[in-house]
């Protein structure tokens, strides 16, 4: 395993987290990457599709604080 080696000496916390069960980071990438998929299909620019992923980011950040 190639990464083993990067994680030596640091300290890695790593926590399960029930598949899209309401937490709000799982809520952030499940919307984020459905909004990637339809609006890159629908052919929108670039920048019209980072400003639509901001604003999913920004809703939900405001709606869960603490995320």
């Amino acid at each position: 395993m190639k990464f083993l080696p990067r994680l030596h000496g640091r300290q890695v916390r790593i926590s399960w987290v029930r598949g899209h069960s309401g937490h709000p980071l799982n809520q952030i990438a499940d919307r984020l990457a459905l909004s990637a998929r339809r609006t890159f299909e629908a052919g929108l620019p670039a920048d019209s599709r980072r400003l639509i992923g901001h604003n999913i980011v920004s809703s939900l950040a405001l709606a869960h604080p603490a995320a």
